[in-house]
């Protein structure tokens, strides 16, 4: 991103003043590009602890240096006045080398300790080849007002207009409590879902719209398998609330691409129209536990039936009117028969559900013996106590790792609710599932779209540092820039 034009309203001179130059922006940075304004200290303080220099050599990465050593005051370039110019004597080692400055890191900041511009860099012997000399900082309280009295010679008309007379004045984001997020992925195949996380700080409500998504909106903070069915790109607005905002909004044009068709071929689908290809284990509670059934449950927390593609047949753990008081409930509802996945490089379990949560946990396991052994998936983490699922959630899961490749490959849908976890556990609300697909991918037909996301997609402070995670799916090898 590139933002241009500006005026130059204010500078002190190398000869007989602080060096420095002020410009004004012709356009303020919008939110695209994470602004943050620096903080400054006018005083005459020679800080002892330590003071960072941040800075651009000749248009190159950013680079960092720091010295632990006390400024001093002084001169710097041949002319420049006594007192005008903060002296680091000496930069101090990074996990690299030494820190200095180069050629075209004139102008750049001097940062106190408390994080606030103290100096503006005029010169000094400091190298990659010298690189225990020092560098010189015009101050901040010279540039202030000490350069002369007119207004194009001086800070203070620019940065005090209204005459408050601060020492110091504290950074700050703009848009500190606007709305921000992520997806991931971003770029999908006709009948894949994507999930989204908020990045806003301290949001108290979320309203969330997705163009050509299904639902095509949200209210809960993280929305997550937003199924996209038709080929396109699509836009993504958040609404949030905040107390340092308020209202705002932030939409992302162009931000999600539905690619056609599909790299996944079925391997298997149940609607539950035949009973018998499942199986109910109880492992504590009613005997009622898992059933299949195309009636409308008469409790369950006020849920009706799910809405499912096939409308007839679904499977439902109905917790609430199984005890009329707290009980331990835990049960199975499992295929019988395994499926053959031996020829897919990638397999992902699709299904849909209607769920009401309540201390309860709800999971997936994949097994290929029979439940002997078989790998864990935790599903609706995400709701809170008494959260609605919209009716129905389509759930996408990639079971790659404990079925690609592999034969005899079940199914197994668990709902547990206990004393264990919580003392009012065992009396929770209602799970229903239909529709259950097993997809595959064949060699060849990986889904190539490399994505990733980041701890934060905003700016950091100096000495913070930023994760990354890969997110694309097949992927063999890695170059990060």
């Amino acid at each position: 991103m590139t933002l241009t034009g500006c005026t130059h309203v204010a500078s002190g001179p190398t000869t007989g003043g602080s060096d420095f130059d002020l410009l004004l922006l012709d356009n303020t940075p919008t939110q695209s590009y994470a602004p943050y304004y620096n903080g400054w200290d006018r005083t005459n303080t020679a800080w002892p602890a330590t003071c960072v220099g941040i800075h651009h050599p000749a248009g190159d990465i950013k680079k960092i240096s720091y010295s632990t050593s006390t400024l001093v005051s002084g001169g710097c370039l041949t002319g420049m006045p006594l007192g005008s110019a903060w002296n680091v004597n000496t930069w101090g080692p990074t996990g690299n080398g030494t820190g200095v400055t180069e050629g075209g890191s004139s102008g750049s900041p001097l940062f106190n300790a408390a994080g606030r511009i103290v100096g503006t860099l005029s010169g000094g012997a400091s190298t990659c080849a010298a690189p225990t000399a020092g560098d010189c900082y015009g101050k901040f309280y010279y540039h202030w007002d000490l350069n002369g009295a007119a207004n194009n010679q001086r800070l203070k008309p620019w940065l005090d207009p209204i005459g408050i007379n601060p020492n110091t004045v504290n950074g700050f984001d703009p848009f500190a409590g606007y709305p921000d997020f992520y997806g991931t992925p971003t770029t999908v195949y006709e009948g894949q879902t994507v999930n989204f996380t908020d990045l806003t700080v301290s949001a108290t409500s979320w309203a969330w719209q997705f163009e050509g998504g299904n639902p095509a909106t949200s209210t809960v903070q993280n929305p997550t398998n937003i199924l996209y069915n038709q080929q396109g790109t699509y836009k993504v607005k958040l609404t949030t609330v905040t107390a340092v905002a308020g209202t705002q909004t932030m939409e992302k044009i162009g931000y999600i691409t539905v690619l056609p068709g599909s790299p996944q071929a079925q391997i298997w689908c149940d609607d539950f129209t035949t009973p018998a290809n499942w199986t109910t284990t109880i492992i504590e509670g009613s005997p009622d536990n898992w059933f299949i059934t195309s009636g409308t449950p008469t409790f369950g927390g006020g849920i009706g039936r799910i809405n499912s593609t096939s409308m007839g047949n679904y499977a439902m753990y109905n917790s609430d009117s199984m005890n009329s008081a707290p009980g331990n409930q835990w049960a199975h509802i499992s295929t019988v028969n395994g499926q053959n996945c031996t020829n897919y490089e990638a397999v992902f379990l699709k299904f849909q559900q209607n769920y009401k949560k309540f201390i309860d946990s709800t999971l997936v396991y994949i097994s290929t013996d029979n439940f002997a052994t078989s790998t864990r998936y935790v599903l609706n983490d995400a709701y809170g106590n008494n959260d609605e699922s919209p009716n129905p959630e389509n759930i996408s899961l990639d079971i790659s790792s404990a079925a690609a490749g592999k034969s005899n490959v079940k199914v197994r849908f668990t709902f547990r609710s206990d004393q264990a976890m919580d003392p009012q556990g065992g009396w929770a609300w209602c799970w229903q599932i239909d529709d259950v697909c097993m997809f595959g991918v064949l060699p060849g037909n990986s889904l190539p779209i490399p994505n990733f996301t980041a701890t934060t997609s905003r700016k950091i402070s100096t000495g913070q540092s930023v994760s990354y995670q890969d997110q694309s799916q097949y992927t063999t090898s890695w170059l990060w820039t």
